[in-house]
């Protein structure tokens, strides 16, 4: 009994152990969340581009101290040998050689309580002993100092600052920096197109007799302009910036044979829409709301927008219809700041899945990278590779991972239009996959599988057992049982998505249940299954449970009613899936696989029919669904793990889903342990 007692206490110091790891990486955690915070946090600082800069750096200092918690942040303007203070602003302050020479060649660095050299010259004039700072480069000229940190009397009581704070200090001034140049290029934007509209309609008026003076406002307009006649041809007048961006052309060309050469989809859909415009036969505002938007070239991004002008205006000789002034600006920066924010976003929501579910999210994880790994490899047909997409899809939708699971349903529609594309939209989809990779190695390093999380209540129940004799074998399964996850949670994770998904679709305020009998799984063995659940809980939400006002006139309460649920037996574990809208349309299911050439005639026929792929009771392509390929996934999933899956169903009342798995293929080596409890909880 004494080695069993000595090989339980080292595993009981094995656990505190872990424990502290724990606690270290949530630590981290933390940290990574306020900077991510910090960063989301800095677009609204420069939503009121009419500031001042110096009111503008005040409001990012009250940002910057609020979030990082430090003593003092001050925004310094290099002037000469000195510091000028800017926000909050003060005296001028001498600066050394060699320290500003350290701010001239380095955009970045930290210094903790500096003896000697340039780090002890810069934090004399900072006035502080431990420190980060950052250079900024302001368009016109000007250059900007950060400083934040301690000073000697409160240095020593707060940890001393390392590469992994100047890190994300440089990811935010990265950050800053564009915002602060965005600004600026808004204020001159607003300066010169203040009334722009007006200005040009009034001068193509007068084009004869004040030429001089429009092309004096076309050659400096930061837009491109052209005129458009109800030809569809160009005017010879137009801003540089159409030259510029673009190409220079002579004549009057139509639009869009020149615009073909830059983007012949954006050309083609021109043609089409403008061709409805001239023809007079719909309401203009609707034409011109279905004319093209986006513009691209060489990698930039351009917003285009069209406004009805009196033919007049338009040199181009033709005397029928109305004329267009098309406006074309470079949005490059807006879109890549609002991808970067929806990308911060998404690692947010991954950080605060891992915080809150660490084993479960782990799991996911772990079955969305062998998704992404196979995507990637592009060995698979087209009918798993849009089974992989769709599931892909669900399951980053699960994660929080909205960039992904836009990137997959891209990738879809690429697909569908025989692989138009797929290639750059599959790159991008392995580059973002890698930042979130990257970034979780970051903070878990490779300590994913080590690290098991286990209630106090269930570690003092295991005690209590050992008190009371527990024999070894016994105990061996219940600590080998602690690696498995309660299978509550891939059902709350699942419930949860089916509220989110609710909420987005104009469903609020479904009711999700979860009822189990305190079994435990393994996440490894269930990884994909749980994965694929997720079109299962998707079609529930977007097929099932119907609109609040669908459900009063038909007498159901206005909030659905999802119902998830697992039980085990000796043989098996159960999962029910359930909602109670409006039911499976056999006869809907019927007709589609009628027109798919499959068999239709009996229940066995249309159940077999909604489990293959492409067919789909959806008329149309959807965010959400109508790609017919997830019950197909679910069923690949279930024949892997010998499973069988059921459906029950009544018009108006709801439909069940149960899905049964050998109890040999949910807990995988533990299932046959000598011990009947070693596959329950401790």
């Amino acid at each position: 009994m004494e080695p069993e007692l000595e090989q339980l206490k080292e595993k009981a110091i094995l656990l505190l152990q872990r424990e502290r790891e724990l606690f270290e990486l949530r630590m981290k955690y933390e940290r990574v969340t306020i900077w991510l915070k910090l960063t989301q946090a800095l677009p609204h600082i420069f939503d009121q581009p009419e500031l001042k800069l110096s009111d503008t750096l005040a409001r990012l200092r009250k940002v910057l101290l609020d979030h990082l918690r430090l003593q003092r942040v001050t925004f310094f303007e290099i002037d000469g040998q000195s510091l000028k203070p800017v926000a909050p602003a003060g005296a001028p302050r001498p600066l050394t050689s060699e320290a500003l020479a350290l701010l001239q060649s380095d955009a970045i660095g930290f210094f903790n309580d500096p003896v000697e050299g340039p780090g002890a010259t810069l934090a004399e004039s900072l006035g502080l002993a431990r420190f980060l700072w950052s250079r900024i480069d302001v368009r016109g000229g000007a250059t900007l100092v950060l400083a934040a940190g301690y000073d000697r009397s409160k240095a020593k009581f707060n940890p001393p600052f390392d590469e992994g704070e100047a890190a994300h200090l440089r990811n935010a001034i990265q950050h800053i920096q564009g915002l602060i140049r965005n600004a600026s290029l808004i204020q001159e934007v607003r300066a010169a197109n203040e009334n722009l509209e007006e200005r040009v309609v009034e001068r193509t008026k007068q084009l004869e007799r004040r030429n001089s003076d429009m092309r004096l406002v076309l050659d400096n307009v930061t837009t491109a302009l052209l005129t458009i006649d109800s030809k569809g041809h160009l005017a010879p007048e137009r801003s540089a910036k159409v030259d510029q961006w673009f190409a220079p052309y002579q004549g009057t060309p139509r639009f869009a044979d020149y615009i073909a050469e830059t983007d012949p989809k954006f050309a083609e859909h021109f043609a089409m829409a403008h061709e409805s415009f001239i023809d007079d036969f719909l309401p203009r505002e609707l034409c011109l709301h279905q004319m093209p938007r986006r513009l691209q070239r060489n990698g930039r991004v351009y917003q285009c927008s069209y406004h009805p002008i009196a033919q007049a205006c338009v040199s181009t000789v033709s005397e029928d219809g109305a004329g267009l002034l098309l406006m074309i600006a470079d949005i490059t920066e807006e879109v890549r700041l609002a991808q970067e924010e929806a990308e911060q976003s998404e690692l947010l929501a991954v950080f605060q899945g891992l915080a809150r579910d660490r084993s479960g999210f782990l799991s996911s994880f772990e079955e969305a990278n062998h998704l992404v790994q196979e995507i990637l490899k592009g060995q698979s047909d087209s009918v798993l590779q849009k089974r992989y997409l769709h599931t892909l899809k669900g399951n980053s939708g699960l994660m929080g991972a909205k960039v992904v699971a836009s990137l997959c349903h891209q990738a879809e529609d690429a697909l569908a239009l025989d692989g138009v594309g797929l290639t750059d939209i599959l790159a991008r989809l392995g580059q973002r996959w890698a930042a979130i990779t990257q970034t979780l190695e970051m903070v878990l390093g490779n300590r994913q599988a080590e690290v098991v999380e286990v209630p106090i209540s269930v570690l003092e129940q295991l005690c209590r057992s050992i008190d009371e004799g527990m024999g070894l074998v016994d105990l061996q399964g219940h600590l080998r049982m602690l690696s498995f996850e309660p299978v509550e949670r891939p059902l709350a994770r699942l419930g949860q998505y089916a509220k989110a998904l609710a909420e987005r679709m104009g469903k609020p305020g479904v009711v999700v249940r979860i009822e189990s009998d305190g079994g435990r799984v393994d996440r490894h063995q269930l990884g994909a299954l749980w994965a694929t659940l997720v079109h299962i809980v998707r079609n529930a939400v977007d097929h099932g449970i119907e609109s609040p006002d669908e459900r009063t006139q038909q007498n159901k309460p206005a909030h659905g009613l999802i119902h998830l649920q697992a039980s085990s037996t000796p043989e098996a574990i159960e999962i029910d899936i359930e909602d109670d809208g409006r039911g499976i349309d056999w006869t809907r299911v019927a007709q589609v696989a009628a027109k798919a050439g499959l068999p239709h005639g009996t229940e066995k026929d249309l159940m077999a029919a909604l489990f293959r792929d492409g067919i789909t009771t959806r008329q149309t392509v959807t965010e959400t669904s109508g790609r017919g390929v997830g019950l197909s996934s679910v069923l690949e999933a279930l024949n892997k793990l010998g499973g069988s899956i059921t459906v029950t169903t009544k018009p108006g009342q709801g439909t069940r889903w149960r899905i049964r798995v050998p109890l040999a293929n949910a807990v995988g080596h533990l299932a046959s342990s000598p011990s009947e409890d070693s596959t329950r909880p401790c």
